[in-house]
Order: structure tokens, then sequence, then C-alpha cells
């Protein structure tokens, strides 16, 4: 099993959130309303990713990954511990993707979605997370 680059997957998603805003208005619009959002994204995507590949992959050693993270900011491995309660006590038939983006979406905004950006926007940041972490363990 390959090993994750965070320092490449942090990177993938601060440039995947101009593409985020031109096709989902309403993210835009708060991003645009609330000074240091846009930092909130990188942090809080980088480690919905990482949570992502580590939940998906059983084998991977934690340890490293939080190492990792933490390298990048020293506060991202309390994040991933936020990321797997969240994620441990939603309903476990829902699909772990819109979970993911839903989580996302409640940390950058410091409170729940509305109900058109968790029908539209979490499952587009899930999809998007999980397409990222399979093409980065195909390299």
């Amino acid at each position: 099993m390959s090993k994750l680059n965070i320092k490449y997957l942090n990177n993938l998603v601060i440039t995947s959130l101009v593409p985020f805003l031109d096709k989902y208005p309403e993210l835009k619009d708060f991003l645009n309303a609330n000074q240091g959002s846009v930092n909130r994204w990188d942090f809080y995507m980088t480690i919905a990713g990482a949570g992502l590949y580590l939940t998906t992959n059983k084998k991977v050693n934690d340890g490293k990954i939080r190492n990792q993270l933490a390298q990048i900011d020293k506060k991202m491995p309390a994040g991933l511990d936020n990321f797997y309660s969240f994620i441990n006590n939603k309903k476990k038939n829902l699909d772990i993707k819109i979970v993911v983006g839903f989580w996302v979406l409640w940390n950058i905004k410091g409170q729940a979605p509305t109900r058109n950006e968790s029908k539209n926007v979490a499952p587009a940041i899930g999809q998007y997370l999980s397409n990222t972490i399979t093409s980065l363990k195909q390299e």
C-alpha cells in the first residue's frame, strides 16, 4: 500500500477551492462573507482527506499520517480526532462521502450546513476527496 503524502494532498485541496466556488455559489457567498474561511477550507479539507484515507485503508499507520498533518499545522491531529468522532457517531447506513463532506462544511461554517448544502455541496466534497485519495493511492 502506498503512503499518502499529506503535503501533496494539502496542495490539491487548496487548488480545489476555485472549482468548488464556481460550481456552488452558496459556498462562494459564505466564504466571501466570512474572513478566514478560506484557511478553514484548506485545514478541514486536508484533515478530511487524510481521515477518509485512513478510514478506508485500515492497514495504514495512523501515527505517520498524524505526524505529516502536524508538520502542516500542529492542530491538525486534534482535528483528525474530531473527524473520527464525527464519522463514528453518524448513522452507518449513510454514504461515508456524504458524511465527510458534511463534516467539512459544518467545520468551515461553524454550524450545520443548509439543506441545499447538505444535498449538493457535501456529496461533491466527499466525492472529490474520495477521487483524490484513489488517484493518490495509484501513483
